[in-house]
């Protein structure tokens, strides 16, 4: 039977290649709006095609954006083939979390998906191939898994593959359906096993046998419109404009804060209604010919929900009078009036006249210096631990820290934190981290060390304790008592 499954599909040479490719592991790795899941489906459903009876499972992270964009875009590929209309393609599933979509084609091969936020989710089932999207925030005991343990394929005689199982204690090659494939799309991104296997375009060494890299740049898609690659250009700057613009891993080359995650912890903008009987921490780290940092956030004091941050600022070479001033006006807009300060302890030594936090109480604004948040490493690992970690919620389970969108410097500030040797390495050691274009994230660190954990973060449940010690900054309590 004559079925052209590249109908209305016009790959670009770099999806070209990748078709090509008969490697195990193949990555396309790419930019925004490079067609990267419409070439790693379209690879799925040839493949299906290709090899009667076999297996595919097709897996990202989170079942949510699985289902919003990875079956989305396959969905949309597999009709322009015409498969589903002439019915020699049946959808089921796909309405529920607990009925995934399974795709069946007339010669007996299937396609399931999955969510690939645990090795646990592929237990029990042995896929002739497999295809990741957004493989950068896949964990690597989930690739390694797949990889070593679970890509097996169907048995079937008449197949064209060899695979080596253990059959009654003994290594047995046994001819399977598929073709013992995995494929990877995605944007660049910190994946510790894609960089060390894949070696994809910006990271240092030398690709493992096995592994081909196809990778491509937003300019490079004919197809997409002019307005639309110059907004993308526009909205990404620094070191996410070289990731997602033009392809290059090496912006996350040692990269501090690899447990940040754009996709999670970016939520929008929220207003003054939103912050009422919230905990509202003022962050600060001064300045005077670098910028004087201050950020925002919103606690809730039971633990319950997550820290969100919610303004940013970050302005060089004014006096402390003109900060203050444009600091007051960020609280009036937000409705803040009752507020903790807390800021970077050297600004006690520090100031043309005085210290800081002499100047700024001299306009009102009262600092009290965090003096546990002298060690930069204790402060980095105290942000790692809160973007890594997850609270469990009626409707699943979400992250304890988010950022609102209009926080783009404090975003930038973020992603860019480098450690000098270009390599992860231990978090307490602060003077491997360089120190440039860092000021909003020290004033987050500084106020993240005052703020208690969601409850479900917290050592022991003891949360509260974290707060109520009075061993976090000296002059926090009273700061506290002060607000009634």
């Amino acid at each position: 039977m004559n079925v052209d499954v590249w109908a209305g599909y016009h790959p670009l040479p770099a999806q070209e290649a990748f078709h090509r490719s008969t490697k195990k592991w193949r990555l396309y790795a790419g930019a925004v709006g490079a067609g990267k899941t419409k070439a790693g489906s379209r690879e799925a459903i040839r493949t299906a095609i290709e090899y009667p009876n076999s297996l595919g499972i097709i897996g990202r992270k989170e079942y949510r954006p699985l289902m919003d964009s990875t079956w989305r875009t396959f969905l949309r590929e597999l009709d322009m083939t015409g498969l589903i209309e002439s019915g020699l393609a049946k959808v089921t599933g796909g309405k529920a979390a607990s009925a995934p979509p399974h795709v069946k084609f007339w010669n007996g091969s299937e396609i399931m998906f999955r969510n690939a936020k645990s090795e646990q989710n592929f237990l029990g089932v042995e896929p002739d191939w497999v295809y990741l999207d957004e493989g950068s925030e896949i964990s690597d005991e989930v690739y390694e898994m797949l990889g070593a343990g679970r890509l097996r394929g169907t048995p079937n005689p008449q197949g064209r593959t060899a695979s080596t199982q253990i059959i009654n204690g003994k290594e047995v090659d046994v001819r399977v359906s598929g073709p013992l494939r995995i494929w990877v799309t995605c944007n660049p991104g910190p994946s510790t096993f894609i960089r060390k296997n894949f070696v994809p375009p910006g990271c240092a060494g030398k690709r493992t046998d096995g592994f081909e890299v196809f990778a491509a740049r937003t300019d490079e898609n004919p197809y997409l419109p002019p307005e639309y690659v110059e907004e993308i250009k526009k909205r990404f700057s620094g070191a996410r404009h070289a990731a997602y613009v033009r392809g290059d891993w090496g912006a996350f080359e040692g990269q501090v804060f690899t447990e940040f995650d754009e996709n999670v912890h970016i939520i929008d903008n929220v207003d003054a209604e939103t912050l009422r009987g919230k905990l509202i921490i003022e962050g600060w780290d001064f300045g005077r010919a670098v910028e004087t940092a201050v950020i925002w956030m919103a606690v809730d004091e039971e633990g319950e929900d997550p820290i969100v941050v919610f303004a940013d600022y970050g302005v060089a070479e004014l006096e402390p009078s003109e900060h203050a001033k444009n600091v007051k006006e960020m609280r009036r807009r937000f409705g803040i009036k009752e507020v903790m300060a807390i800021g970077d302890p050297a600004g006690r030594a520090r100031g043309a006249s005085g210290s800081y936090m002499e100047e700024y109480a001299r306009q009102g604004i009262y600092i009290a210096p965090c003096d546990k948040g002298k060690r930069q490493g204790i402060r980095d690992q105290r942000l790692a631990q809160l973007l890594a970690s997850r609270l469990v919620r009626r409707d699943g389970r979400g992250p304890a820290i988010v950022i609102c969108r209009r926080c783009e410097g404090l975003v930038e500030s973020i992603t860019s934190a480098r450690y000098r040797s270009g390599t992860r390495v231990d978090r307490d050691r602060p003077d491997e981290r360089v120190k440039k274009g860092d000021h909003r994230l020290d004033a987050l660190e500084y106020a993240l060390m005052v703020s208690p954990p969601p409850r479900e973060t917290a050592d022991d449940g003891k949360w509260r304790e974290y707060l109520d010690s009075g061993l976090i900054a000296p002059g926090v309590n009273e700061l506290r008592a002060s607000r009634g």
